[in-house]
């Protein structure tokens, strides 16, 4: 099938408490369950001041200084760099065993041609660069990729479930055919606008002292046809980084039923939970596809 583009390796932390599961506090419906409290421990780098290969050290994305290219065996011209990449492990809250990881990030078309579909890839090693398990990831439930042209830079969210214990995983985010049927074209956001409000948990939820506050966004704007037919299946994604760049909320809103006329504006409003309450927004992106509604009157 397909070769990689680039790599991520990423250590688990011994013990965090600030992932919270803030989709039941709020009532908001979020694609997956995010995890709160406590991280199985996989192990750490430590000591290490240079990297082959992008990696996850104490949290923090470590980019190498010389990232060598790969044949790419997907859509012609096409290739994958990793932008960011943020770890959520989701856990069974009743016996707060790690059931799954998602990660969520950006990536970045550094090719000639069009990435319609990723093939996620991961790699389980143990402490010697072993290679202890391979998984296929799966996209993330609501997510999906709409084409990525050359230059341009997305968003990402792909899970992969029952992790088997290891030190390191290797993520490799594979140029791959688009899933879904019908091609699908970006369309132009004509406004957009961010709101941070504060909620406060309370409950099994908070914090040891009983309750807990965290930001969470509503971003607002609007979507404009500049293509010359109407489209249909529109999807808003919009995401919020910290100031290193890291995505930390990610939320879509999705409109299967509107038919929008070349020009016309289509409004939307999204809120975005955080997947950990500790992050700093910094700034947000928000992107939109569409597809062409053609009728064959032959």
């Amino acid at each position: 099938m397909l070769n990689l583009k680039r790599q991520l390796i990423v250590s688990w932390p011994r013990q965090n408490k600030k992932y919270l599961l803030v989709s039941l506090l709020i009532g908001f419906a979020l694609t997956v369950g995010v995890v709160h409290w406590r991280v199985r421990n996989f192990g750490a780098v430590r000591g290490v001041s240079d990297v082959a290969v992008p990696t996850i050290i104490n949290g923090n994305l470590v980019l190498p200084k010389v990232t060598a290219g790969a044949s790419n065996l997907g859509s012609v011209g096409a290739k994958l760099g990793v932008v960011s990449a943020n770890l959520v492990p989701v856990m069974d809250q009743q016996s707060q065993q790690v059931t799954a990881i998602r990660i969520i990030g950006e990536m970045q078309n550094t090719g000639t041609g069009v990435v319609t579909g990723i093939s996620p890839q991961l790699r389980f090693l143990d402490s010697a660069g072993n290679v202890v398990a391979q998984k296929i990831a799966d996209l993330t439930t609501g997510y999906s990729v709409f084409g990525v042209g050359p230059g341009e830079t997305t968003v990402y969210d792909v899970s992969v479930p029952n992790p088997p214990s290891s030190d390191k995983l290797e993520i490799i985010l594979n140029v791959s055919q688009a899933s879904g049927s019908g091609a699908f074209d970006e369309l132009k956001i004509a406004s957009r606008s961010m709101e941070v409000k504060t909620a406060v948990a309370q409950g099994a939820a908070a914090s040891e002292s009983g309750t807990q506050s965290f930001d969470y966004y509503t971003v607002t704007g609007s979507v404009i046809n500049v293509l010359s037919d109407p489209v249909s299946d529109i999807s808003v994604y919009a995401w919020v980084k910290d100031e290193a760049g890291k995505v930390f909320a990610f939320a879509k809103q999705d409109f299967p039923n509107d038919l929008v006329s070349p020009r016309e504006k289509l409004d939307f409003r999204i809120n975005l939970l955080p997947l950990r309450t500790d992050e700093k927004y910094d700034s947000y992106e928000v992107a939109a596809w569409g597809k062409r509604y053609l009728i064959d009157l032959k």
